[in-house]
């Protein structure tokens, strides 16, 4: 059995070529919605409209990204919760990540189920 990370390394993988903006920075657009938002829609609770979700146009696909990372405003836009806090190796040095619930995300016709790590704001959507 695949698992949605595999599938969706796979599909980051498989859309480098293709989505290239120039030499070393790849960019691809990705919907992201709340799952707690997406759940609650399945079962009736909310309508669909109601679930929160961002569309970026030039999320950044970062080959030493471990997880999908966001900043705070998207964070919030999205409702999600924190999770717990991590101590993290940056490019800036060692420093504490907080992680926050599960997102639903979509690159074109491939999905997974992530959590996301804030970032400082201003800083590119992170795949």
């Amino acid at each position: 059995m695949i698992s949605d990370k595999s599938r969706f390394s796979t599909a980051v993988n498989d859309l480098i070529e293709t989505e290239r903006t120039e030499m070393g920075r790849v960019t691809i657009a990705v919907e992201i919605l709340n799952n707690f938002d997406v759940g609650k829609a399945a079962e009736g609770e909310i309508d669909e409209a109601a679930v929160r979700r961002l569309d970026v146009a030039d999320a950044l696909i970062d080959t030493g990204a471990t997880s999908l990372c966001l900043p705070a405003s998207l964070i919030r836009t999205l409702g999600l919760r924190p999770i717990r806090q991590n101590q993290a190796m940056t490019a800036a040095g060692p420093r504490m990540m907080t992680i926050y619930s599960d997102v639903l995300i979509k690159i074109f016709d491939r999905e997974a189920v992530v959590r996301v790590v804030e970032l400082p704001e201003g800083s590119p959507v992170l795949i």
